[in-house]
C-alpha cells in the first residue's frame, strides 16, 4: 500500500502531494512566518515519508495549522499495479506507408480523361468569373517619350537653385509692355536676369491688381501669388509640371484609381462624385478655401482681393482669360474644390482644398477632373509647381518637368492670342462622375459584372 496525504479544510479532505502542502501552507500562513512553516513542513515531511501501513504513532502538529492526516488507502492502486494496468492498453496502430507517386501517363485512360475534364472545368470556371469582373477599356497607350528640355522629375533643391534671386526695379511699371521684356530677358541664359523666379513691378496697389495687367502675367506665363503684405507676386518659374492628355491617360497611378471607381458605379448602380464649375458663387467658395488653408496651414496665399482681380478680368471683354471654381459633390454636399484658370486651350491649377476621408477624395478629384478638362478640349494642364517629394501626387498624376524656355514656347502654342476674344467656355457647368468613367474612347462599363 501507498501513504496518501490528506488536508483537512472546512470539513472536506482533499488529497494533497508535498508540493501541494507546500503551496497550501503559504497561502494559509502570512508572510512574515512563511520561512518558518517552509522549516517546519520540512523536517515533518521527513518523519512522515518513513511511515508505513503499520505505523500507528503520528508527530504532533503545531497548533493553529490546517489537520494534516497520513493514513492507509487501499483503494489506490501500487505502482507496480499502475504499470500493469497501462500495459492492458492494446498498441498503438502501425504508421500507415506514404503513398507511392504515380505518373500521369501511368493511370488508365478514363482517370485521365476525368482529371482533364475537371480541370478545363475550372480554367472556364475562372475566365467566365474574369470576364463578370472585368471593365472593358481601351488598350494602355504607350508611355510618351520625353520632349526636348523636359525631364520626368526635379528635385526641390535642383528647382530652387536653378533660379534663386528675386528681380526688383523701381523703373519697371506694371504695365503690358513691360511684361514681354522681362520674359524675353528670363529666356536668355546670357542675361543675369535668367537667374531670377519672382518679379515685383513699382507702381500703385490700382496698378498692380489691375485686371488686364493681371490676366497679361497668367497669360504670359507668371504665374502670380501674394507676399506678405497681400501685394501681387509674379514667378516666372525655372520649371514648370505639365500635364498632357497621352500622359494623363498612361499613368498607372490614373488608370488605377479611374477603375476603381467604374467597379464601384457597376456594383452600386451610379457613381456618387459629380463636378461642377461653381465661378458663379466664388464668395461661398473662397470661404472655405479660406478656412481650410488657415486651419492647416494658417495663410491662404489666394486672397479676396486676389479672387476679385481674377472676376475682374473674367469679367473684362476681349481679354483671353477666364476664372473656374471646380467642386466636386457627393451625397448633395461639397467635399472638394479646385481654383484655376483658363487661357485659350490651356488651363491652370492655383489652389484647392479637400475633405480628409478614407475614400481618397483629394485623388478622386484630380483624377476626374484631368478627365474632364481632356475630354473638353483642353491641350494640356499646367500644374504649377513641380518639385519632389512636395508636389509627389504631381508626379503621380503623370506630369512632365519642363524647362522655362520649352514651356513658355508650349504655352504660346495653345493659349491663342491675348487680345482680341475672350476664353471660350471649354466645358459646361456641370457633369456626372459616370460620364467622366466613360470619358475615354472606346471605353464601355459592363454594368452586369
Amino acid at each position: 500500500m501507498t501513504s496518501v496525504w490528506l488536508v483537512r479544510i472546512g470539513g472536506s479532505r482533499v488529497d494533497a502531494s508535498l508540493g501541494t502542502l507546500r503551496c497550501l501552507l503559504s497561502v494559509a500562513l502570512s508572510a512574515r512566518f512563511m520561512i518558518f512553516a517552509n522549516h517546519i513542513l520540512t523536517a515533518t515531511a521527513a518523519t512522515f515519508y518513513s511511515i508505513r501501513s503499520s505505523a500507528s504513532v503520528r508527530p504532533p502538529l503545531p497548533t493553529g495549522y490546517p489537520t494534516l492526516v497520513a493514513y492507509n488507502a487501499p483503494h489506490l492502486p501500487s505502482p507496480s499495479t499502475s504499470r500493469a494496468h497501462l500495459s492492458s492498453f492494446p498498441p498503438p496502430p502501425p504508421t500507415p506507408p506514404p503513398p507511392t507517386s504515380m505518373s500521369f501517363d501511368s493511370l488508365p485512360d478514363e482517370v485521365k480523361a476525368s482529371i482533364r475534364a475537371n480541370q478545363q472545368k475550372q480554367k472556364e470556371k475562372k475566365t467566365t468569373k474574369a470576364k463578370k469582373q472585368r471593365i472593358s477599356s481601351p488598350p494602355r497607350p504607350p508611355t510618351p517619350a520625353l520632349p526636348p528640355n523636359t525631364r520626368a522629375t526635379i528635385t526641390a533643391r535642383e528647382y530652387h537653385k536653378e533660379a534663386p534671386y528675386r528681380f526688383k526695379d523701381e523703373t519697371v511699371p506694371p504695365t503690358l509692355s513691360s511684361v514681354p521684356l522681362l520674359v524675353n530677358a528670363a529666356r536668355d541664359p546670357t542675361c543675369n536676369i535668367s537667374e531670377c523666379s519672382y518679379f515685383q513691378f513699382h507702381g500703385t496697389q490700382a496698378e498692380l491688381w489691375e485686371p488686364a495687367f493681371f490676366a497679361f502675367l497668367a497669360h504670359s506665363g507668371f504665374f502670380v501669388i501674394t507676399d506678405e503684405v497681400d501685394d501681387p507676386l509674379p514667378e516666372l518659374q525655372p520649371f514648370y509640371g505639365v500635364l498632357t492628355p497621352a500622359a494623363f491617360e498612361a499613368s498607372p497611378h490614373n488608370r488605377k484609381c479611374l477603375k476603381k471607381l467604374a467597379k464601384e458605379m457597376a456594383r452600386e448602380g451610379s457613381c456618387p462624385f459629380k463636378l461642377m464649375d461653381s465661378s458663379a458663387d466664388a464668395d461661398r467658395c473662397w470661404a472655405a478655401l479660406e478656412a481650410y488653408h488657415g486651419e492647416r496651414n494658417e495663410h491662404n496665399w489666394l486672397s479676396r482681393k486676389y479672387l476679385a482681380a481674377m472676376e475682374a478680368a473674367t469679367a473684362k471683354r476681349g481679354v483671353n482669360y477666364r476664372l473656374h471654381i471646380i467642386e466636386m459633390m457627393s451625397g448633395g454636399e461639397v467635399v472638394a474644390a479646385e481654383f484655376g484658370f483658363s487661357c485659350g486651350n490651356v488651363y491652370t491649377s492655383l489652389s484647392g482644398w479637400c475633405k480628409r476621408s478614407k475614400e481618397r477624395l483629394g485623388e478622386v478629384q484630380l483624377c476626374l477632373l484631368g478627365r474632364w478638362l481632356f475630354r473638353s478640349g483642353f491641350k494640356f494642364w499646367s500644374l504649377g509647381h513641380c518639385y519632389v517629394p512636395e508636389m509627389v501626387y504631381k508626379q503621380k498624376l503623370g506630369q512632365l518637368v519642363y524647362e522655362r524656355g520649352a514651356f513658355l514656347d508650349l504655352l504660346a502654342e495653345h493659349a491663342g492670342p491675348f487680345v482680341g476674344g475672350g476664353a471660350e467656355r471649354k466645358f459646361g457647368l456641370e457633369v456626372e462622375g459616370a460620364e467622366l468613367l466613360l470619358a475615354a474612347a472606346g471605353a464601355k462599363l459592363d454594368v452586369d459584372s
